[in-house]
Formats: C-alpha cells, structure tokens, sequence
C-alpha cells in the first residue's frame, strides 16, 4: 500500500519549500522528492506533479491554529522542552512574533490544501524543534540531504504529517492543550503533532 505525505515550510516572501514522502509498505520502500519555489501557490504546483492520488496527511511548518490570548499553551510547552534540551526559547516564538510571510503562507496552503482536496488531516510542524531531537530524526539522514532551508522544513513538515497519520510512539497532538483556539481557515481542523514524553 502506497501513501503520500506532504510538506510545506513559507519561509519568506519569495521561498517556499515542498516534499512528497512517499512510502510503500509492501515493498519496504520510501521516496522523498523535495524542492524549493518562489511562492505558495508554485510550491504546491510542483509537489503535486510527483503524485496523482489525494495525499494522507500534510504537514505545514507555520501556525496553524490561534488563539487570542497572548501565546498558544503548545508553545509554552515546546519552548520547556527546547529549553530542557540546551536551546533558547526563541526557537519557539510567540504567535504574534512569527513573521508575516509565514502566517500567510500557512494560511494560503491551508485553504488550497482544502479547496483541492477537501478535509484531510492537517498537522502543523515545529521543524525547529523536532531538529532538537535526535531520536525523532535519527532516521531522517538520507531525506535530510537538502539544498536549502526551505527544503529542509518542508521535509520535516512532510515527515511530521506521516508520523502523525501513523500515531507514532511518544507523539502528541499539542492542540489539545489551546481549547479555545481556531483555525484562521473555515474547514480546516489543523492538529500539531510533535514527540513529546511529557505529554
């Protein structure tokens, strides 16, 4: 059986990264093809050249879901992990300090995601944070092997929507912690998976 897992990550303005994960397995095999484009909807143009069948999950490496106080609680809790692993909590930053290129591109995909395919699982991924962890991408070495920055979330974001779709050892959907948070589009149910003990 074949699946297809995507990855976004709008980084800025004009750089937007894509992966298709493809997994098969029946044959024990995975195929990871990952790219770079000038804009969202060019992004999602060329990952859906490597693909024909509706995807299993997508992973996007910007917010997902809001609330509207101050900070998100998932963000509380990544910045103690970032923390607790040696890092500076402004690998997590606050809602209203991510950039306005993120954000929007974020959106944008979530409502073409919707509009093409309709309700699917959608995942926000913390690629920053998920890097922290080695034993979360210590099977990543190969798929990891990337041009650009972009590239790099993008894989990440895919590699997070397949694990969540497979509910992976040890990951959490971290939106349950934000109960009054919504999407900032109609229709789409956005979760954040991420590996975490203490949840």
């Amino acid at each position: 059986m074949t699946q297809v897992f995507l990855g976004f990550a709008p980084i800025g303005a004009l750089n937007t990264g894509w992966c298709v994960w493809r997994t098969d397995k029946t044959a024990g095999t995975q195929t990871v093809l990952k790219g770079e484009s000038t804009s969202v909807d060019k992004a999602l143009t060329a990952a859906c050249e490597h693909f024909a069948e509706t995807p299993d999950a997508v992973g996007i490496a910007a917010p997902l879901h809001w609330t509207t106080r101050d900070d998100r609680e998932a963000d509380r809790i990544l910045r103690g992990m970032v923390l607790s692993l040696g890092g500076k909590s402004a690998t997590v930053p606050a809602l209203p300090s991510v950039s306005g290129a993120k954000i929007t591109g974020g959106v944008m995909l979530a409502a073409q995601i919707l509009q093409r395919w309709g309700t699917m699982p959608v995942t926000e991924a913390a690629s920053d944070v998920l890097l922290m962890m080695d034993s979360a991408v210590s099977e990543l070495d190969d798929a990891l092997d990337v041009n650009s920055d972009a590239e790099k979330h993008a894989t990440l974001a895919a590699y997070t929507a397949l694990a969540s779709r497979e509910q992976r050892h040890n990951w959490h959907d971290l939106r349950q912690f934000d109960k009054d948070s919504y999407e900032p589009v109609i229709g789409i149910k956005a979760a954040f998976w991420l590996p975490v003990t203490a949840c």
